[in-house]
């Protein structure tokens, strides 16, 4: 599982931050979802958690200001969500990270981390793990949202 490599930054040095670039996925970035949305919200919200949600939507704030990367200040960010400033492999913070990794919205690269900008389509096998009453709401949300598009149906058929 990759680890959080904090490094000194030249601007702070007593600062512990990685680097973040943003995930290029022309699929992805074509359909996804801004982990700020109400999809995001509703659908990824349970399978994600809520502090993993949380720290794609600030490192997604962070590309808005600076859309090639930045470097993301570890105790600065785990504070601001609320998790202290413990800095480490066991944290909360870097198992929000961890989670990010093992639900394919970021990966560790040579650099840092590369994360996605939008969240793709929750994946059918999360999906079927939500309650019932969510499992019909995304039915409900797929079939408004590609009910427009020619050639594509809510359930994946081909034809009517």
């Amino acid at each position: 599982m990759p680890t959080l490599a904090p490094t000194p930054s030249a601007e702070t040095p007593a600062a512990q931050t990685i680097a973040v670039t943003p995930w290029i996925d022309p699929i992805v970035d074509e359909r996804g979802h801004d982990p700020r949305s109400t999809y995001a919200e509703r659908f990824w919200l349970p399978t994600l958690g809520p502090t993993a949600t949380l720290l794609l939507r600030r490192v997604v704030d962070g590309f808005d200001d600076h859309p090639h990367g930045f470097r993301l200040d570890l105790s600065v960010t785990a504070h601001s969500l609320g998790l202290g400033r413990a800095v480490g492999q066991q944290n909360a913070f870097a198992k929000a990270f961890r989670r990010c990794v093992l639900f394919g919205l970021a990966h560790q690269c040579r650099d840092g981390f590369a994360v996605r900008r939008l969240l793709p389509p929750i994946a059918r096998r999360h999906l079927e793990r939500l309650p019932e009453e969510l499992r019909r709401a995304h039915a409900t949300w797929l079939a408004e949202s590609t009910c427009s598009l020619p050639g594509i149906h809510p359930l994946g058929a081909a034809g009517a």
